[in-house]
Formats: structure tokens, sequence, C-alpha cells
């Protein structure tokens, strides 16, 4: 049977901020979804702290996506970390981020570069160069390491850029979205944390 069911009006705990959204976080955590999908609706922006918090630990890759005219990146605002103005600085906390990247084993100190993919690459390894706009020249992109990013890093979102290579081959610019984290090994600067090798990249599939 498919359609929209109501719930209740969730009524949250509202002697402070952080209770209404530790409120929140205990009722959607109670929730027997399944494989059904959840709409909230509010009118204030905080409510999706509770929300986010409630599903971060059910789904480590969890993914939040923000459309607003205004960050949201405030740690504090009128005396409290759950004002409107710090919506997206919880999400940081709440939401712990995995991140990929395949790198050349022969140039190890790539393996901490600049560009991450937010979801694991399959492969194969020529359409994975020309959706990530990425040279042959700059490596032979045969390994994978996976990292947590750490909560707070700075980091930019957007879509592949093109670029042009060696012997005529250009990668044009394409929808794929890319995670840039400004990581220096070289400096000891790292923004990513509790990394594992995942081997040999791509697995079962053409070069």
């Amino acid at each position: 049977i498919y359609g929209v069911y109501m719930l209740p009006a969730l009524h949250p705990t509202l002697a402070s901020a952080r209770e209404a959204v530790e409120s929140i976080t205990e009722v959607v955590s109670a929730l027997g979804l399944g494989d059904r999908l959840l709409v909230a609706l509010g009118g204030e922006h905080t409510i999706t702290v509770g929300l986010v918090a409630a599903f971060a630990p059910r789904y480590p890759d969890l993914v939040v996506v923000q459309i607003d005219a205004h960050s949201d990146l405030r740690d504090s605002f009128d005396g409290t970390p759950y004002s409107h103005a710090c919506t997206a600085r919880r999400f940081i906390s709440d939401a712990p981020l995995t991140v990929y990247r395949v790198y050349d084993a022969e140039r190890p100190w790539n393996e901490f570069g600049g560009w991450w993919s937010l979801s694991r690459p399959l492969g194969p390894r020529t359409q994975y160069r020309s959706s990530h706009g990425v040279c042959p020249e700059w490596g032979k992109l045969d390994r994978l390491v996976s990292c947590q990013l750490k909560p707070g890093s700075p980091v930019v979102v957007g879509t592949t850029q093109n670029a042009t290579c060696a012997n005529d081959y250009n990668a044009p610019k394409t929808a794929e979205l890319q995670l840039y984290v400004p990581n220096d090994p070289r400096s000891g600067t790292l923004y990513v944390e509790g990394c594992r090798e995942l081997g040999v990249w791509p697995p079962m599939f053409g070069q």
C-alpha cells in the first residue's frame, strides 16, 4: 500500500532550545520508519538539528544538503548554539562524513590530497577520469582510501571543472559533485581521520 501517512504534530519541550532539539531527536529516533521516507515540516531552522542527530547514528554516510540564503555557520548566536543562525554548524558536529579518494600507489604522498568523492568510486578508470576531470598524467589511479572528515573542517563542495590534458585528452566539465579538503601532508595538516585502505582500484572493472 502506497500513500502518505500523517503523524500527530510533535510538540517539543520548550524549556530551552537545547531541550527542544533533544526532544525532537528522542521522538524521531523512536519512529519505526523501515524503508519509508520521513518528511518533516517546520518554521524554525533548528528543528533540523534534532532530525539530523536522530538519523546520523543509523546512516554513517548521511549527507546533509542545505539550501538557504545564509550559511547558518555561527557557533553561537543570541547566547545559544541552537539558534537559527547556527543550524549548519551543528550538522558538522552531528553528522560525520565518509569521503573517498582514488590515488596513485607510486605517489603515496597524494593519498591525502585535496579532491575527494562523496560516494565510493566504482570505475572503470576511464569513466572516472572523464567524470571527475582527472588527466592521465596526474597519476595512475590504482588505489582507494576512505576517511572520516573531521568535524568543523573547512571544505568546498562543487561540480567537476574541465581539465586540459596532454596528448589531446580533455575532460569536460560535468555535474559530478566533488569535495575539496585543504589537506597539506607535507606540513602535517590533515582534515581527515580514521582512514582505511580499501585496496586495489578499480575492483572487477576494466582499466
